[in-house]
């Protein structure tokens, strides 16, 4: 539902941030950055007494098929699985190695630097004190030349 349909009353307060455009050719070089950025959002939204919403793109590889417009590389499925065994377990490890390895290698994601900005907030929630976080992967696909994923993460007691 786009948000201009609702009516004001409904339209909660929104923030756009959106990932420089060097995310296309230097995005596995921001790793860094990004992770840094999502750790003080991480820290700004923890001690915020609001409830937020989070929407992030996971557009997976684009390199799923050589008639694709970005061509294939066999890349692709790795980078794909890779993020999808991230969004399933949250474990770092999973995003800003493993994917990453494949994105550098042409997988063409579009949607990792914001996974990776992410994954720089759990920091805060795994490292924290407060409420235990899980998440949940709902959907990892690439029915066309790109991957598109799916997943869902929160407190705990949003799983119920």
């Amino acid at each position: 539902l786009p948000y201009s349909f609702l009516p004001a009353e409904f339209q909660p307060k929104v923030i756009i941030l959106g990932i420089p455009y060097s995310r296309y050719n230097h995005s596995v070089d921001m790793v860094p950055e990004l992770v840094d950025l999502g750790f003080n959002m991480g820290h700004i939204l923890d001690e915020s007494p609001k409830r937020v919403v989070l929407v992030v793109s996971s557009d997976l590889a684009h390199t799923h098929q050589i008639e694709g417009p970005y061509g294939y590389c066999p890349c692709a499925q790795p980078f794909d699985d890779a993020s999808g065994a991230w969004a399933s377990t949250m474990d770092s490890w999973n995003i800003r190695n493993k994917a990453a390895k494949q994105q550098a290698l042409g997988a063409k994601s579009c949607g990792f630097p914001g996974m990776v900005l992410f994954d720089g907030l759990l920091d805060v929630i795994r490292n924290g004190s407060g409420t235990p976080w899980r998440s949940q992967l709902m959907a990892n696909f690439h029915p066309t030349y790109y991957g598109m994923m799916i997943a869902r993460f929160g407190p705990e007691s949003t799983f119920t």
